[in-house]
């Protein structure tokens, strides 16, 4: 009797995941709820977030799941500078695979002199955007 619901709940998030990968946008109000139920995460400060021009928020990486935090949090959309060496975790590839289009990776280690200067010339980009 608990099984075909089970597997209903399951198709339904699958269906939801499958959705924002298309939609990135949809995939954060479900990463909220993940935060809240399994991580107590509540936002304090919100407003002390500027809506508009540059903003830059810092993190000290106490978890590979700062980035969640930080994007359930914001108000506004964020983009991420991360070191291309996360790539090579498929769960984390996989991961920040939905918000690819607002990532920025250096990537200091292509034997390329320039790349990282590259990405913080990206990053420079970004936040005059």
């Amino acid at each position: 009797m608990l099984l075909p619901i089970l597997v209903g709940c399951a198709g339904l998030v699958g269906l939801y995941v499958i959705a924002a990968w298309f939609l990135p946008g949809w995939i954060r109000p479900f990463l909220g709820v993940i935060a809240r139920i399994g991580y107590r995460f509540h936002v304090h400060g919100r407003e002390r977030i500027p809506t508009t021009g540059p903003a830059l928020i810092v993190c000290n990486h106490v978890s590979y799941l700062d980035w969640l935090f930080l994007w359930v949090g914001s108000p506004r959309p964020l983009t991420f500078v991360i070191w291309s060496g996360f790539d090579r975790n498929p769960l984390i590839r996989l991961a920040l695979s939905f918000a690819r289009t607002r990532l920025i990776r250096i990537d200091n280690q292509s034997g390329r002199p320039h790349a990282t200067r590259d990405a913080l010339q990206r990053v420079t980009a970004a936040m005059d955007e």
